[in-house]
């Protein structure tokens, strides 16, 4: 069992109270069940799965554009750049900030946040160590620039060693605009009651609320930030960054390339339970509530 699942239930995760959070079958397109084979037994690529799978994305994606996703046509050029920074995470980036970060360090760095931990109270260690990689992080959406310090990426990796919870700020942040102070307490003190509320709200208008559409810009940002912390770190730090891809990417309506992040993420991590979810939701065809409408609104107009 990896560390992380030792820890207490993720707000993104599939042990979350909320039942609403989770991939449910309805938004499923052509569901099938699946072979009930363990994860060290997937496909090696992802493209061998059926063509159909590609065809819900892209026709997702193409309803996203008319129903108005991410701004409508004047955003197409952005959702193009979006595939081109799905490619970059998923390993063979190119024109983003690479700053490897060396195991000693980070050791070093997560052995620190620990006694912290113990000697101020989870909520205050977490809230000091996190709060400046915050602050870089919501400069970074604001200003649709990728790039963040070596320290805050120190302080994104070590602290990903002991807590989720700034995982969890980080992805939430991209899904849906948060300010500082949510993103901090949410990174801080997850089980804070407008912490809950800030995940629900987010993970709801996601899964059920087809008026919810992603912000392209900001899921590119989001998409390339990700993927300098995938560079940033060792291999075995690389799941949760990547999982985080696989998430968005699936809010995308980008099926296939969400497979393969989730993949490649419990490649390195089977205990990773929000790439488990990606995974399950990308293998069903279940799609984001915004792409699930769009797509029956697109079809509705096709038999007329």
């Amino acid at each position: 069992m990896s560390q992380q699942s030792k820890q207490q239930p993720l707000p993104t995760d599939e042990s979350h109270h909320h039942a609403s959070s989770r991939p449910r079958t309805p938004h499923s397109r052509n569901s099938r069940p699946q072979d009930s084979r363990s994860h060290g037994s997937r496909p090696q690529d992802s493209q061998a799965h059926d063509p159909q799978t590609a065809q819900t994305a892209q026709r997702a994606a193409e309803a996203g554009e008319t129903a108005g996703c991410a701004g409508g046509a004047d955003q197409a050029p952005t959702l193009s750049l979006m595939m081109q920074h799905v490619k970059e995470c998923a390993g063979v980036a190119r024109g983003v900030q690479r700053t490897m970060l060396d195991e000693p360090a980070i050791k070093r760095a997560a052995q620190d946040f620990h006694s912290q931990r113990m000697e101020k109270g989870l909520v205050e260690a977490d809230g000091a160590w996190f709060a400046p990689a915050v602050d870089e992080w919501m400069d970074a959406l604001a200003g649709g620039e990728a790039r963040l310090s070596e320290e805050s990426l120190l302080h994104i990796a070590a602290g990903t060693r002991e807590t989720l919870s700034m995982r969890d700020a980080m992805l939430v942040s991209v899904l849906c605009p948060l300010t500082r102070r949510s993103m901090k307490l949410l990174a801080s003190d997850p089980h804070d009651v407008n912490s809950a509320k800030t995940v629900y709200d987010a993970l709801n208008g996601v899964f059920r609320d087809p008026g919810t559409f992603p912000d392209a810009t900001r899921c590119a940002t989001g998409l390339r930030l990700f993927s300098v912390v995938v560079e940033a770190v060792p291999r075995k730090d690389r799941a949760h960054p990547l999982a985080c891809v696989a998430y968005i990417c699936w809010w995308m309506g980008f099926l296939d390339e969400s497979r393969r992040c989730s993949d490649e993420a419990l490649r390195i991590d089977p205990g990773c339970s929000l790439a488990s979810i990606i995974l399950t939701a990308a293998e069903f065809n279940v799609l984001p509530a915004w792409a699930d409408s769009a797509v029956d609104e697109r079809n509705a107009g096709d038999r007329q």
